[in-house]
């Protein structure tokens, strides 16, 4: 009969924790040491002693430690079939012990699938001490790997998790300096520089009321481009053609009519005072079809 503690204390949600380092990521991590036959990677908040074994499968445990004291540890196998994300009954034997009372979820990595476990930190010194560590799924005894070693990794992992802290300290310290200035002062200061627009439409600015009688006789057509210099009363100042129809009546007409009826929104500078800004458009003269 074995007997029980309840250690799986933390939710199944805290094992996202242990997802995003699985074995395949070590590779992604800085290789820290070597002791007693398994290897230990540091990661930015965590550090992990790893091990494959021999046996059906080759299965391989993580055993993973995070500055903030979460613990969790990580076993899969070539041969098993468990699915990402689905909750299974794990339960782990070592020391006369049994640690159950919690879901294991399903994580696979590349080539091989098994779960994850969350355990509090009193899971550690058992791990520590243990000779073998026998895991069981439901009542089914699934594998049984030994601990050998596992006393000087797990001192090698908390010397690792110490420069992490250091290392994570600093940087917030570091964060601290700067803590009072914003990110971008830029962001909450409203634009205040702005072009001058037409108020309301610039349709009626030329009409065919408008049209030269000389031009429209003698059927000429054509279209002025033209640039208006625009005041901070919003009244153009003057006009200049930009692009001519061929038509110097038509030109000329075309820069009469926007002195005379053209208005604007003024342009303004960084402080929202209004300042001399231009405006440029075209005017299209075409004689209707009877």
């Amino acid at each position: 009969m074995r007997s029980t503690t309840r250690l799986f204390a933390r939710p199944v949600s805290s094992l996202l924790f242990v997802a995003a380092w699985l074995p395949t990521s070590a590779s992604a991590s800085d290789f820290y040491a070597k002791r007693g036959g398994w290897e230990i990677y540091k990661n930015n908040d965590s550090c992990a002693m790893t091990m494959e074994f021999e046996g059906p499968g080759e299965t391989t445990l993580v055993l993973l430690k995070f500055a903030d004291g979460k613990l969790g540890i990580h076993v899969t196998n070539s041969q098993w079939t468990a699915r990402d994300d689905m909750k299974y009954n794990v339960s782990y034997a070592l020391n006369g012990m049994t640690y159950t009372g919690g879901k294991a979820k399903g994580a696979a990595t590349t080539g091989a699938r098994g779960f994850i476990s969350m355990f509090e930190p009193e899971f550690e010194r058992d791990f520590a001490k243990g000779s073998t560590i026998v895991i069981y799924l439901d009542d089914l005894e699934i594998d049984r790997l030994s601990l050998t070693g596992t006393t000087v990794a797990l001192q090698a992992v908390n010397s690792c998790l110490a420069k992490v802290r250091t290392a994570m300290s600093a940087e917030a310290r570091e964060q601290a300096r700067w803590a009072d200035l914003p990110r971008d002062p830029f962001a909450s200061v409203p634009d205040r520089n702005r072009s001058a627009t037409p108020v309301g439409s610039s349709t009626g600015w030329a009409l065919m009321s408008d049209y030269p009688v000389r031009a429209l006789r003698e059927g000429r057509q054509g279209v002025v481009g033209f640039q208006l210099t625009v005041g901070p009363d919003g009244r153009a100042q003057s006009c200049a053609v930009t692009s001519s129809s061929g038509s110097p009546d038509l030109d000329a007409t075309t820069c009469a009519n926007m002195m005379r009826r053209a208005r604007f929104t003024p342009a303004t500078d960084s402080s929202g005072k209004p300042i001399t800004g231009e405006f440029s458009s075209t005017v299209r003269w075409s004689i209707p079809a009877e």
